[in-house]
């Protein structure tokens, strides 16, 4: 099956539109992508630092539904940039299977890490999440703040307490995001 995908592809790569070039190029670094999954895998767990790196990314840009397990196991990671990036990645991805594991991620140790799920669950449009993100608004001045975008983000008249909250926040920066919140939200 992927052998007949890399030909199809592969000829499309001659084609006179340079539309249907580019994309065929896209397609085939997917499918070959695809092809070197189990290659990634090993990279993931037993690479160097960089090449983990390069192998989450990669991750990324496969639609496969084992690329999750994957992924979620680099959430684990002890390196922060390995967990930072597969945030990022699940965040891009919307997947509702990681939300949990993504909110574990509020308590790592590293702030950058815990703004970037902040960052990502508004992404997601549930309102659910505001249960999740509503405490982050006490917490530092810069998890506040993305966490009061995502609230708006989340676009629910729900998170209307929380932004009331936020208003009487003793940090000015965080008093003036939650203005520009509470106009955004839905009455």
């Amino acid at each position: 099956m992927i052998t007949e995908r890399r030909s199809a592809l592969r000829s499309m790569l001659l084609d006179p539109d340079a539309d249907v070039r580019q994309a065929a190029a896209t397609a085939l670094d997917v499918v070959e992508a695809v092809a070197d999954f189990d290659r990634l895998l090993s990279v993931l767990r037993n690479g160097e630092r960089v090449e983990r790196l390069e192998a989450v990314y990669a991750l990324g840009k496969l639609n496969h539904k084992r690329v999750y397990p994957a992924l979620l196991e680099a959430l684990k990671a002890d390196d922060a940039e390995m967990r930072l990036l597969a945030v990022k990645v699940l965040g891009e991805k919307k997947h509702p299977k990681t939300v949990a594991a993504l909110i574990k991620l509020l308590d790592d140790p590293e702030l950058a890490v815990q703004v970037e799920v902040a960052r990502v669950l508004g992404g997601f449009g549930d309102p659910a999440l505001l249960a999740v993100l509503g405490p982050l608004v006490c917490r530092q001045e810069e998890l506040a703040l993305v966490a009061l975008d995502a609230i708006g983000e989340l676009n629910s008249a729900d998170g209307e307490q929380v932004v009331f909250t936020a208003i009487r926040d003793k940090r000015s920066a965080v008093r003036a995001k939650a203005a520009q919140i509470l106009a955004c939200l839905p009455l």
